[in-house]
This record gives C-alpha cells, structure tokens and sequence, in this order.
C-alpha cells in the first residue's frame, strides 16, 4: 500500500464536477464525473502490470533458454 497514491481533481461540494485516481504499479483505478451537469460517469480498473495478460514468449525464453528480455 506504500505505493498506491491517490490523486484528487474537481469540486468537493455535490453536484460539483469531479475526478479520482488510485494510482500503484499493480492498480490503477479511475473514477470521472464531469460530464452532463455530473451526471455521467466513467470509470476503469486496470492491471498496468498485466493488462494483455501473461507474456507466453517471455516466459517461454526464460524456462527453456535461461534468456531474459
């Protein structure tokens, strides 16, 4: 958790605009409400680390041959 920040932008009345950001090197979650008078939102969870899943060839060259890219 030492490495998780979080980021805040926007009002902090309701109603106001606002946007948030958890932010680590395996986490990245975002919260967006600033559209339409606040009343549409966009979020996302994320793996920065692992977003298209295992690197198979990677991991292929590391077993077999002892290489790392």
């Amino acid at each position: 958790m030492d490495d998780v920040h979080f980021a805040w932008a926007g009002g902090l009345e309701r109603g106001e605009p606002h946007y948030y950001r958890l932010h680590g090197p395996r986490l990245l979650i975002e919260y967006d409400n600033t559209q339409d008078d606040v009343n549409h939102v966009h979020s996302v969870w994320r793996d920065p680390d692992g977003d298209f899943g295992a690197d198979l060839l990677a991991e292929h060259y590391e077993h077999a041959h002892g290489a790392t890219r």
